[in-house]
């Protein structure tokens, strides 16, 4: 008889300035049996994953320090983090920032503030993939 595989919650990292976005994230990404961890800006999720590299991860643009875009580029360019998936969570919509996110390796693009069913529905469609 074979052992019962251990299964393992996706982990989503949220990485916002905003301590109230980092929180209602983690409150709806949790509902849906996500294990959530934050960072509060970019510099700060580069550390978390030489630790820890999530499944997914949802990135704001606008930050202080380096923003998302160089965020994203730094974990592009890192053989320990290159295959996460990135979803930018933003406030920005331009098709001109859309673009840069995707051209830069990002899945997708979210807009802040964000509809919870459709935000959910996204990340769990991308991670089932």
């Amino acid at each position: 008889k074979k052992p019962k595989q251990e299964s393992r919650k996706p982990v989503v990292m949220v990485v916002d300035d905003s301590i109230t976005m980092r929180k209602v994230s983690r409150r709806v990404l949790e509902t849906y049996d996500f294990e959530v961890i934050t960072a509060r800006d970019g510099v700060e999720a580069v550390e978390v994953m030489r630790e820890r590299v999530p499944d997914l991860i949802l990135l704001d643009i606008m930050m202080p320090g380096i923003d998302g875009y160089e965020t994203c580029a730094q974990l592009k360019s890192d053989a320990a983090t290159c295959n996460s998936v990135v979803i930018f969570l933003t406030a920005l919509q331009s098709t001109e920032e859309k673009v840069r996110g995707l051209s830069m390796g990002a899945m997708d693009f979210l807009t802040k503030p964000f509809e919870p069913e459709f935000f959910l529905m996204t990340v769990a469609d991308i991670l089932n993939h």
